[in-house]
């Protein structure tokens, strides 16, 4: 089966698959670097983080 838009195929049910299976296996180099990047962002966002820390600096502006 393939998804079609104005008789043109644009990607087939077997390759959808194939593309989320191979980014959901345990060991796959997408999984890992985005669990890389979900602990980056989680850091910056807490307390003391780069992203808390900016925003602060940035409502501190706006109120002097």
């Amino acid at each position: 089966m393939s998804y079609r838009r104005d008789d043109q195929v644009v990607v087939s049910a077997e390759e959808i698959e194939r593309g989320i299976t191979e980014v959901m296996e345990h060991d796959s180099d997408q999984r890992k670097r985005v669990k890389e990047m979900s602990e980056k962002c989680k850091k910056a966002l807490m307390d003391g983080g780069s992203s808390h820390s900016s925003l602060g600096r940035f409502i501190d502006q706006l109120f002097l």
